[in-house]
């Protein structure tokens, strides 16, 4: 799978520019500033229907303007398919496959997928564990149609369970028949995510740690857990119903497939505490890499790679590697560079495409 084209509408920077695209390398080069990370974020909005970097849809929108639309050509499996994503200020986002808009946006997931490496992922390292389960879920939804129409469900029942719980603190009254039905189906999709989480770290941990020994010529292990809140309770159902009394005192549900997390250890040692900086980068380049490996020995789709201005973060000989790693894996890859002469020279023995903005 790659993408042909692209038109950019109003979004973010762009007023209104188009590009055509190798189905290999593409280096987007040019000074600070003149849209490199956009271009390529735009690229991430078609393919998962969200920016990478924004929170909300204003912000991608050209300041001068109340709309943006970007569409991009893919071609699949020998199919060229048209996907066009829109929004306009005070209405509701379109997402449109082939000139038909999806009844639900979610159904595009997983239809175009894509692994995206920036500057800033080290955050999901040294950060909270929301970073670490958004990309965990992220990753597995595009595989995973079950999985992703699971976590939609239960994140329904989470809002709709708190709802009862906060009510309960203001008014001092609660049904507690309703409050078991959403209980009852909460535990139901805890165990189905936990167990799809579970099984996916399973899977990626021998992608991830000979990534990491191709990358770095070192004989350090990484390794990767998920960590359940279950513990001792031993299922879902024991230690949701346990934590009642304290959620009716709180006003909401302390435990859950929500508070979970992933630890990310080398040797034995977890890498937010004891992990240098080149470390750190290096286990998430091989997160991200193993992620891609697995999924490219598992479905028949390959993902776009989007490698967004990380050259800076590494030296000579692992950028090299780094190459060597992409070239294998034969897929189309975006990679952004503020430095031109540097790009051109590193990728000369490659047939890469340079766009320069």
């Amino acid at each position: 799978m790659h993408l042909k084209k692209l038109k950019l509408i109003n979004f973010k920077n762009y007023k209104e520019r188009q590009f055509e695209f190798s189905d290999k390398i593409n280096a987007i080069i040019g000074l600070n500033g003149v849209g490199k990370t956009n271009l390529v974020d735009a690229i991430h909005y078609l393919c998962l229907t969200k920016s990478f970097f924004s929170n909300t849809e204003i912000e991608n929108i050209n300041y001068s303007e109340s709309l943006f639309s970007i569409k991009g050509n893919f071609v699949k499996e020998e199919k060229e398919n048209a996907v066009i994503c829109s929004y306009q200020k005070s209405e509701k986002k379109i997402v449109q496959l082939d000139r038909k808009p999806y009844k639900k946006i979610s159904d595009h997931i997983g239809q175009f997928p894509l692994v995206f490496i920036s500057p800033n992922d080290t955050d999901l390292i040294r950060q909270g564990g929301t970073l670490r389960r958004r990309f965990f879920d992220n990753i597995i939804s595009q595989q995973n149609k079950p999985y992703f129409e699971a976590l939609i469900e239960y994140q329904k029942v989470l809002k709709n369970r708190n709802t009862i719980l906060k009510n309960h603190l203001i008014i001092r009254k609660i049904d507690f028949d309703l409050l078991k039905i959403y209980t009852d189906q909460l535990i139901e999709k805890a165990e189905k995510i936990s167990k799809e989480r579970k099984g996916y770290v399973e899977k990626i941990q021998n992608q991830v740690k000979d990534t990491y020994l191709n990358f770095t010529s070192t004989e350090e292990q990484p390794n990767i857990e998920y960590e359940t809140k279950k513990g001792s309770f031993g299922s879902w159902k024991e230690l949701i119903n346990a934590s009642q009394e304290k959620d009716l005192h709180t006003g909401r549900s302390n435990v859950g497939i929500h508070k979970d997390d992933f630890t990310f250890f080398l040797n034995q040692k977890e890498i937010k505490k004891f992990g240098s900086q080149g470390q750190q980068k290096s286990f998430i380049i091989a997160l991200k890499l193993g992620v891609l490996q697995h999924w490219i020995m598992s479905n028949t789709t390959k993902p776009i790679l989007i490698l967004d201005d990380i050259f800076d973060r590494l030296d000579d000989t692992r950028i090299s590697k780094l190459l060597i790693l992409i070239e294998k894996l034969s897929l189309q890859v975006f990679l952004t560079d503020a430095r031109v002469e540097r790009t051109k020279h590193i990728l000369k023995p490659i047939n890469a495409n340079f766009i320069e903005l």
